[in-house]
């Protein structure tokens, strides 16, 4: 739609001509500033320059042919529209100002890259109008500088966007600043938008970031990264047979999307919503339904199909999911809305439901969710399970079929289902770390009592560094080699083992036997802050060919293994005797790194884990 004008008084229709050659100048950290070196460049400083950079004629500007490098000089102001059509430029507006004072530049089948430095754009703040359109077919990109949109005025028209796009017009933000009082991007009939990166700010009352229309069709939205900063709402998804994708980025608003018709894939992202935010829905068949929602489903009035699919992404709200009929379309339009969640973070900030449905049920199967919600959302077969980042949306076939499932009500009357503990079987009572994997050793554990875990913990023993651990000078020792001993639920995550009486073997060849033999006493030391708190005598057992050494202790934590000499001795293998110290002798330095040497080739100091005979 052609706007009517006040201010500016030049009004034309675009026409086709043909296309010039062009060659993208390559990106610069320092924006260029002359046309030095630079072909096919004109720099404009003034609104009539820029008319002379046009070639006007037949009711539109092209650039003069060759000309597709236009290099902003100065500030100044617009004083008419410029419908431009059929160009190929690169736009350098540095960290000047145009100041649209209520005109605009129309792109029509015309290649676009605009780019900005701190303090450069195209100002239409102080008025009304949209600074920019893309349409007919026109792709700009915007990879620097600040566009901003017309007021939130009340007056003979609706205020416009920062930036418009339509009539399949493309624009791609890559970086600056697209800002409006009203909406920062509008997308209309068949057109598309590319957020790569860069902000959207709609900072009015009832302002939305980026907002398509019921009455049109075809416009794809697709956010891959970026800020999205809405007073009101972040995406506003009407459009007829529209396609609203959200791969990452941030959205920041008082509801995070609203689709209203079409379909939504969220794959990644944030959405934010504070969490003071009144979740409300009232019906409205010119916009926008619903507050305090991440995601809110609301079929208009136009009665089109919905698919919204949810496979990933974080959203933090009052309410984080919520489907509605605020038009109270008939059973049968609504029967057209389609809902599926199999991943992402849903948090409720506060008494809210989580997950709501007013149509639609049987539709989450995945995803985490910080609290509890009703089971009929739940798809056929899942249960809502108690993990330990909240409750997890699993079915039956990612369960343990040893797993015992207690079901209860919560406090809100919600089936949720928990993973009884298991006192874990162990077979002959050693559970084994095999030393498979990357910094893993072998080791085996013999319980004192049983162990209450998921069944499907395991032992983990990694090899640890030296580097940052002090023994009590007091105790003194040679500090051989550390691992950090650990159990380990399903999840990967620690399993606090204490109180129980433990015994922990590591398998030693014959040679590192020898060496450590050669210790009057060896400890195992626990540390805490890689300091020293408490030393476990070790015992060396077995007979060649199947030597190990053990220790007792009562927790799983980080174990050093020391050497103390009590009595001053040769070494040996090189003849040089020990020096004594206060409370003990320590072992020369070539014999202590010919032990060192031997147990780190051997799988750090931790070898084959002994099983009980």
């Amino acid at each position: 739609m052609v706007k009517n004008r006040s201010a500016c008084a030049f009004l034309a229709t675009a026409l086709t001509v043909g296309t010039f050659a062009f060659t993208p100048m390559a990106w610069a950290e320092v924006m260029p500033t002359t046309c030095e070196g630079i072909e096919n460049c004109e720099v404009v400083t003034s609104a009539e320059e820029l008319t002379n950079f046009f070639a006007a004629g037949e009711g539109k500007f092209v650039t003069r042919e060759g000309v597709s490098t236009m290099i902003i000089g100065g500030d100044f102001t617009l004083s008419q529209d410029y419908y431009i059509d059929s160009v190929n430029l690169s736009l350098y507006l540095g960290e000047h100002t145009i100041t649209a004072n209520d005109c605009s530049f129309l792109f029509y089948d015309s290649t676009v890259n605009i780019y900005g430095g701190e303090g450069g754009g195209i100002d239409n703040s102080a008025a009304y109008y949209s600074p920019l359109y893309v349409r007919g077919g026109s792709s700009v990109t915007i990879n620097g500088g600040t566009i901003s949109g017309g007021q939130n005025l009340v007056g003979e028209y609706e205020p416009e966007a920062g930036v418009i796009v339509d009539e399949n017009g493309s624009l791609t933000l890559k970086g600056g600043v697209v800002t409006s009082k009203t909406w920062g991007v509008t997308v209309w009939e068949n057109s598309n938008f590319v957020m790569d990166g860069g902000e959207v700010r709609a900072t009015g009352e009832g302002s939305i970031g980026v907002s398509g229309n019921g009455n049109t069709t075809g416009a794809h939205v697709t956010i891959n990264g970026g800020t999205i900063t809405s007073g009101e709402l972040g995406i506003y998804a009407p459009q007829k047979q529209g396609v609203t994708t959200i791969n990452g980025g941030v959205i920041n608003a008082l509801a995070g999307v609203e689709i209203r018709a079409g379909a939504l894939d969220i794959i990644g992202g944030v959405i934010n919503v504070p969490a003071d935010t009144e979740y409300s829905i009232s019906a409205n068949g010119n916009g926008s339904t619903t507050t305090g929602a991440a995601i809110a489903v609301a079929q208009h009035t136009t009665l089109q199909s919905i698919d919204v699919n949810v496979t990933g992404g974080v959203f933090t709200a009052p309410v984080a999911f919520a489907e509605a009929n605020p038009q109270h379309n008939p059973g049968e339009d609504i029967a057209k809305v389609s809902l599926s969640i199999t991943g992402g973070t849903f948090n409720a900030t506060n008494g809210d439901p989580i997950v709501t449905s007013e149509d639609v049920t049987g539709f989450v199967a995945g995803g985490t969710f910080s609290k509890t919600f009703d089971g009929k959302y739940l798809k056929e077969g899942y249960s809502l399970v108690s993990v330990e980042k909240g409750f997890e949306a699993i079915s039956p076939a990612e369960l343990d079929p040893a797993d015992e499932i207690e079901t209860v009500k919560d406090e809100d009357g919600n089936d949720v289902s928990y993973i009884a503990p298991k006192k874990v079987d162990y077979g002959d009572g050693y559970i084994e770390d095999g030393g498979e994997g990357e910094g893993h050793v072998s080791a085996a554990i013999e319980f004192g009592k049983e162990l209450i875990a998921d069944r499907k913990a395991t032992l983990s023993v990694v090899e640890k560094s030296v580097d940052d651990l002090t023994i009590d000078d007091t105790k003194g020792g040679d500090l051989i080699g550390a691992v950090e001993i650990d159990m380990l639920d399903r999840d990967g995550q620690k399993i606090e083992v204490k109180d129980n009486a433990l015994k922990i073997y590591f398998d030693i060849d014959d040679e590192t036997y020898a060496k450590l033999a050669e210790y009057d006493d060896l400890y195992a030391v626990y540390f805490e802050d890689g300091k020293e708190v408490e030393r476990y005598k070790i015992t060396l057992e077995g007979e060649a060919g199947n030597y190990y050494f053990w220790f007792e202790t009562t927790h799983l934590s980080t174990y050093a293994v020391v050497g103390v000499n009590e009595v001053a001795a040769s070494a040996p293998e090189t003849g040089m005797s020990t020096t004594t110290g206060a409370s003990a002798t320590m072992t020369s330095s070539v014999v202590m790194a010919a032990v060192i040497g031997v147990l780190t080739s051997v799988v750090s100091f931790v070898y084959l884990a002994r099983r009980k005979q």
